[in-house]
């Protein structure tokens, strides 16, 4: 659940605008298994101005939603890409506009929503374990789970 003041809570300009760019980004995760760079980055910059702006993070918290989605980028440097780029991209531009806290509970509530539906394709054999599966999508499931609570 998403805490009610200002700083804590996305207004509906913020949820709006983390739906569709989770949708969007989704469906190209699902069809192509890739996140594209240039247009993340753009709404990573524009998320952190807006936010510092309009004074809805502090820039501590700012920097603890950005550093989420760097330590995945870092995870999945360091495991070559068995967590991809793209997901850190995202969870970057999540970070620009949740802040660290709601970035975190968004992260979890995707790895909760990606083992469940990776133990679902398993168990009914569309799957097996070493079957790469998109995440984006699962942070959109997350997302409209904190949006709805």
């Amino acid at each position: 659940m998403m805490p009610e003041e200002k700083g804590e809570k996305p207004a509906v300009m913020e949820k709006a605008y983390l739906l569709i760019l989770l949708a969007l980004n989704s469906r190209r995760d699902i069809r192509t298994g890739t996140i594209p760079v240039l247009p993340n980055l753009l709404a990573g910059a524009f998320g952190c101005v807006w936010s510092l702006v309009n004074k809805l993070l502090s820039f501590p918290d700012l920097c603890f939603g950005l550093g989420l989605g760097g330590l995945v980028l870092l995870v999945g440097l360091l495991t070559n890409e068995a967590v991809g780029f793209g997901d850190g991209l995202l969870l970057m531009v999540t970070g620009s506009v949740l802040g660290g806290k709601n970035n975190l509970m968004l992260f979890f509530g995707g790895l909760m929503a990606a083992g469940i539906g990776s133990l679902l394709l398993f168990v009914f054999g569309k799957a097996g374990r070493k079957t790469a599966i998109p995440f984006v999508p699962f942070l959109l499931l997350a997302y409209m789970g904190m949006v709805c609570v």
